[in-house]
């Protein structure tokens, strides 16, 4: 089982908008960490949309198996749960994001309190400079990351 948390925002003054995300073992070790960003100024959440595509794409390019993804955003959730479509504005990203979900049989998506992803927020604010993949815990998030496993 991994656990990835996903974190995303809107940088305005570039006219873009990041993902952070932190891969975890089912005990809370660190596996791998990623940040990306895109051009553009997203409408309402769909940021927070777009880094779950994101992390649900990177997952599949790894061919993980069980899959536990957490976002701080309850209409994302809700929009991948149901099969009503009153977000327009999302439609095409959650049917993305269903459709690779397909692909991991025992997975789901749950919300998350904003406070237990730490890690997933500061490398989501580190991507309005670079987009990365880390192997190794960095030392600027290692004490959030320890903190965390608590």
């Amino acid at each position: 089982m991994v656990k990835i948390n996903v974190d995303a925002t809107i940088f305005k003054d570039q006219g873009i908008y990041g993902a952070g995300m932190v891969l975890r073992d089912d005990k809370g070790s660190f596996l791998k960490a990623k940040s990306i960003t895109t051009q553009g100024i997203p409408g309402m959440k769909k940021e927070k949309a777009w880094a779950l595509l994101q992390a649900i794409l990177r997952s599949n390019q790894m061919e993980l198996q069980h899959l536990i993804l957490k976002v701080d955003c309850k209409p994302v959730v809700d929009g991948l749960s149901s099969n009503s479509r009153e977000v327009l504005e999302f439609h095409s990203m959650f049917a993305n994001c269903q459709s690779l979900l397909n692909n991991f049989p025992n997975s789901r998506v749950s919300l998350v309190k904003r406070q237990a992803k730490q890690v997933a927020h500061s490398l989501n604010k580190a991507s309005r400079f670079h987009t990365m993949c880390f192997e190794r815990i960095l030392m600027c998030i290692y004490a959030t990351i320890l903190n965390e496993m608590k």
